[in-house]
């Protein structure tokens, strides 16, 4: 059975890194202010979400504590959840992400724009399975 996108939502918003784990798992951490957020989540819908939202757990981590203009992705503010101690490693940019195996391993991350979102999509087809 596939959950909605609000029992999703929900479910994330108070969730610990523990409840990603058993699949490949997808952060990503941005703010409604930001022009670059704004346009990078539609590209996150339909480049990641659209292809891996059964495979894999995908989190948009807003830290404004607002929501993008996407209905279908799953979103909110979840403090438990931060870059720094899912990535191990400091970032102050948005958006960023990390992308983690079933065992919630960070496998591959990005602080600002270091990296591009054909890289999660590189990185997921080699965790999905």
């Amino acid at each position: 059975m596939t959950k909605t996108p609000e029992l999703h939502s929900r479910m994330l918003e108070t969730s610990t890194v523990q409840n990603f784990e058993g699949k490949p798992s997808v952060i990503v951490f941005g703010g409604t202010y930001c022009p670059h957020c704004v346009k990078a989540i539609p590209q996150f819908k339909s480049n990641v979400w659209d292809m891996y939202n059964e495979k894999a757990n995908l989190w948009v981590n807003v830290i404004d504590q607002k929501k993008f203009d996407v209905e279908e992705v799953a979103q909110g503010f979840n403090p438990n959840l931060t870059f720094e101690k899912i990535a191990l490693r400091e970032c102050n940019l948005v958006p960023s992400w990390v992308v983690l195996d079933e065992k919630f391993s960070p496998v591959l991350s990005s602080c600002g724009g270091e990296k591009a979102m054909e890289d999660i999509l590189i990185k997921l087809s080699e965790l999905v399975k």
